[in-house]
């Protein structure tokens, strides 16, 4: 049995920069104890001290929450994508003044997958993106 195992940019370094890798593991225990074996610098990030995953690792099974289907003992199937999410906390600092406004309706996406900065959005201020990342409030002017 083969799962997919997403990897997030800030792990990747501890991969190889691997994004996605296969697994042949039955439960989220043998994910880890395989994951450690391959890559023991990802150990610290995925357990605590007394064997436990992190609490702020997020693990997903096909975009549902691991903790919603029974956790450590949920059995995984033939295919399941495994999405890794840290809880990453901090922000930027204010925007600069002269950011200019999101141009309005235009949507963009933010992922924890990609690494992106306002000055890699051209100086746009993003600021009024929704965590969603659905669309900016189009209220502003745009260039």
């Amino acid at each position: 049995m083969s799962v997919r195992v997403r990897i997030p940019t800030v792990f990747r370094r501890f991969t190889g920069e691997a994004g996605v890798l296969d697994c042949s593991v039955r439960t989220l225990p043998e994910l880890l104890n395989d994951l450690e074996e391959r890559f023991p610098g990802l150990r610290p990030h995925l357990r605590d001290a007394s064997g436990g995953v992190r609490s702020f690792l997020n693990v997903y099974v096909n975009e549902e929450d691991i903790r919603f289907l029974g956790g450590s003992e949920y059995r995984f199937r033939d295919g399941d994508e495994i999405t890794l999410v840290p809880s990453i906390a901090g922000g930027s600092p204010a925007a600069p003044r002269d950011a200019r406004p999101f141009p309005p309706g235009r949507p963009i996406l933010v992922s924890l997958f990609r690494s992106t900065t306002t000055a890699s959005l051209g100086g746009y201020d993003v600021s009024g993106v929704s965590r969603s990342g659905a669309r900016f409030d189009s209220s502003g002017d745009g260039p």
